[in-house]
């Protein structure tokens, strides 16, 4: 009996032992932040805090990051296995350092210039000769000073205390920094500030990047995927909850700073990261490549840098060597059968051709139909012609003449209306004369009209120079709408925002058209105010495009126009074989 009893006991204390271990063991890993913990990594804590991390089999430590501490020094040496890195990794890949970029968070960069503001004229070569607080990360604000015309040997560089009360208080003239949160000490302050950023000058760089080591990649692609796609699953949580992530860091992460501090970095942050327009994590392979290049051309990246292996691909191809050597096979076998074949088709092609007869008669017998319709059609096409020739030579010289008067009598902006007018004209009558315009020709003409009209107003343009391959048709409707749309934005800004800088971006993503208009003035109409007639003639517009579009307000001011428009519907091929199914 004692010797059973002694049996039950170790019976159950071994069963108590497996009802207490974990039934799969979590696979431990750090992530390296390239900063203190702040609303700049919030994606990260929602993907821990929410067990995101936890379901994908993953135990994460985030560490935060001080002055000195290099991120890519330590993926690379094994400290971490995954970091947060800027575009510069493509500098640390021309040295050998072997960094794997696995998703873009920020789709433009938040690094600037802040400058003590001393004039309203005042431009970034006024730093010649000043004492600028630099950081070692900021390679791409040395490709901007570089690209401006500032050799580094011409400011004063002062080792960076990140400390905005050095700014404030006259110590330096200028620091590097964040346009995400520097602004708000700032602005609180009641401190007069000029930002430079790299975009005015072309040098649009992606901003914060998740990255990792090609041995990690190697060695765990498993877990380089689950990583990868936790933390973007956190990051599209984050956008949606900035209080509660705002909450959330003061809680657990860092109380250096306020609960309003951290919403205020939300809000640019998300604005960074345009979940409303791209995917949270999307990276596209040509603008990695303008990047390079743009690196290239001040001397910072030899031309044509190879992006081979610095490029994660989360659905890589399969290996279809398999599928290529039986397709090799079933050919050899059709030359091997085909001669025992000839013999049957012949007699089935020559049913064929007596069927083709029959059907070639029945067709000449109706030829004459299509004929009278293709002539009604033509002359239909050409009344259309001589309407549209009439308006342009009555209509249009009316216009021009009532441009070139307004301008004489010094009335700026109803000479530009004017010339809008003529404008719309001339595109109904070019657009309608052919049936569809490469895309990159429409942009072409938009820039050429757009600097046109700012320059007899004193306005400054700032026109982003696409790096995609803009040679899709676009259909004459879509190409009207999207013209009309972009020419009332720019009018909405000249009549009622009092701007006196206009900025204008056009891109491919998502296999849709990017088309914005961010301007420095008054910003959006206040809360209950009617919206103009012309913000409801671009929504219509948008809405036959099956495009979105939307109107955000800029800090400090200013308003941002965004238009995302799905390729599929501006396509001529599209338009053309949908008119053929209707007809």
């Amino acid at each position: 009996m004692r010797h059973t009893f002694r049996h039950l006991q170790k019976f159950l204390f071994l069963a108590a032992m497996l009802v207490a271990l974990p039934s799969h063991a979590l696979d431990h890993v750090t992530l390296q932040l390239k900063w203190t913990h702040a609303f700049q990594f919030a994606g990260y804590y929602a993907a821990k805090e929410q067990g995101y991390y936890r379901e994908a089999g993953l135990d994460v430590s985030i560490v935060e990051a001080v002055p000195g501490v290099d991120p890519v020094k330590n993926v690379l040496e094994g400290s971490a296995e995954f970091g947060v890195g800027t575009s510069a990794l493509l500098l640390q890949r021309k040295t050998g350092k072997p960094v794997v970029a696995l998703a873009v968070i920020f789709q433009h960069s938040p690094y600037v210039l802040i400058a003590r503001q001393l004039s309203a004229t005042q431009t970034i070569h006024d730093l010649i000769g000043k004492r600028v607080m630099l950081e070692p990360q900021a390679d791409e604000l040395l490709a901007y000073l570089k690209k401006e015309g500032i050799p580094l040997d011409r400011i004063t560089q002062i080792e960076h205390s990140y400390d905005p009360q050095d700014l404030i208080g006259g110590k330096i003239d200028a620091i590097a920094g964040y346009a995400t949160n520097q602004p708000y000490y700032l602005d609180r302050a009641r401190f007069a500030y000029q930002i430079y950023t790299p975009r005015s000058a072309g040098i649009d760089f992606y901003g914060d990047n998740l990255f990792t080591a090609e041995q990690e990649l190697k060695t765990h692609p498993e877990r380089v995927r689950a990583f990868r796609e936790a933390s973007l699953r956190g990051w599209k949580y984050a956008v949606e909850h900035p209080e509660e992530m705002a909450n959330l860091i003061l809680a657990k992460y860092s109380r250096r700073h306020t609960r309003d501090y951290f919403l205020f970095e939300a809000k640019q942050t998300i604005a960074l990261i345009h979940p409303e327009l791209i995917e949270v994590g999307y990276m596209n392979a040509s603008r990695w490549r303008h990047i390079a290049d743009t690196y290239a051309d001040i001397g910072m990246l030899p031309h044509n840098f190879s992006l081979d292996g610095f490029l994660y691909d989360p659905n890589p191809r399969r290996d279809l060597t398999w599928l290529y050597r039986s397709l090799a096979a079933t050919l050899l076998l059709s030359i091997v059968v085909a001669p025992l074949v000839v013999l049957r088709k012949s007699k089935q092609m020559n049913r064929q051709l007596e069927e083709r007869v029959a059907s070639a008669q029945q067709t000449l017998a109706t030829s004459f139909d299509e004929r009278r319709a293709l002539e009604i059609s033509n002359a239909a096409a050409n009344e259309r012609e001589r309407i549209y020739r009439d308006l342009h030579d009555d209509v249009g010289a009316k216009l021009l003449g009532l441009s070139i008067s307004a301008q004489r009598a010094d009335l700026p902006r109803e000479a530009d209306m004017a010339r809008s007018a003529l404008q719309d004209l001339r595109d109904v009558v070019s657009r309608s004369a052919q049936p569809a315009t490469p895309l990159g020709d429409l942009v072409a003409d938009w820039r050429a009209e757009t600097e046109q009209r700012l320059h007899h107003l004193g306005i400054t343009l700032n026109w982003q120079i696409p790096a995609e391959d803009m040679t899709m048709l676009v259909s004459t409707e879509a190409a009207l709408n999207l013209s009309r749309i972009l020419r009332e934005a720019l009018t909405n800004v000249l009549r009622h925002a009092q701007a006196d800088k206009i900025v204008v971006d056009t891109t491919l993503a998502q296999d849709c058209l990017m088309l914005s208009v961010e301007d420095n003035g008054a910003g959006l109409p206040k809360d209950g105010a009617k919206p103009h007639r012309g913000m409801t003639s671009m929504g219509t517009r948008a809405a036959m495009l099956g495009a979105s579009l939307s109107w955000q307000a800029v800090e400090p001011h200013g308003c941002l126009v965004m238009l995302k428009a799905p390729l599929a519907s501006l396509s001529y091929e599209n338009a053309a074989a949908i008119k053929i199914n209707l007809s």
